[in-house]
């Protein structure tokens, strides 16, 4: 009966392997026909031993989406300064020079010289108006961008703080899960003992050993957990972690 229910999530677990399969296929570009899936076990992951449970705000600064908003922020304020520039009159200064007398014999004295200076002048006299609510429009759509890299900046943050909350806790149900282990593996191997003896029936042996598995099963849930919390943290950070992270 027992054999039965657990042969029962078997095919649940294969469904999420395979959809996992394929998404792995779909990030290197690769039809789920031509993937040819890595064999991977979980005792080759390693983790750092200790992961970090705070970050400094530079690395979050590297998200995509930050440095997007971060760069339509300077835009919109750059656009400020173009539509600002634009309500000034333009002006244009130019010179000339040339020689004037009344006789020949004073024509290249000194005193005949003869200096020009104008300028002309460009004053949006009749675009005022419009060049004003231009003016505003860049403003508000500074505003609105400020608004928008302020709330990227906050759900990034609030993503990367849950993130470094679950791992907290993963390592927590990780020891807790261990303990577990060997409880279960104490428990079974002193009840094997008294079974030899013949103090205990086959019965509560089997038992205990599908308590022990159950623990291990256990203890395997709450280490992929771990890793996939950690895997969200690189994401959540841009996915360029360094090796000074788990320095800190």
């Amino acid at each position: 009966m027992q054999l039965k229910a657990l042969e029962a999530t078997l095919p649940p677990l294969k469904q999420k392997l395979s959809q996992a399969e394929h998404l792995l296929a779909t990030l290197e570009g690769k039809t789920p026909a031509e993937f040819q899936s890595p064999t991977v076990r979980l005792a080759d992951i390693s983790l750092p031993r200790q992961l970090p449970l705070s970050l400094p705000s530079e690395l979050v600064r590297q998200r995509p989406d930050i440095l997007a908003a971060e760069a339509q922020l300077h835009a919109a304020s750059a656009g400020i300064g173009v539509a600002t520039a634009a309500l000034f009159p333009g002006v244009t200064l130019n010179a000339s020079y040339g020689q004037t007398s009344q006789t020949t014999g004073n024509l290249f004295n000194s005193a005949s010289n003869v200096w020009g200076l104008g300028a002309n002048v460009t004053a949006p006299i009749f675009k005022g108006g419009t060049l004003r609510a231009q003016r505003r429009a860049a403003i508000d759509a500074y505003q609105q961008s400020f608004a928008s890299y302020k709330q990227t900046v906050l759900a990034a943050f609030a993503q990367v703080a849950d993130i470094l909350r679950a791992l907290e806790h993963d390592g927590e149900l990780v020891q807790t899960e261990a303990q577990a282990v060997h409880d279960a593996r104490l428990a079974m191997d002193l009840l094997k003992a008294n079974y030899q003896a013949g103090r205990a029936n086959y019965l509560q042996v089997l038992v205990t050993d599908i308590q022990y598995h159950q623990a291990e099963i256990g203890y395997l849930q709450a280490q992929a957990q771990q890793l996939q919390d950690t895997t969200a943290l690189f994401v959540a950070l841009g996915g360029k972690l360094t090796d000074k992270l788990f320095a800190l």
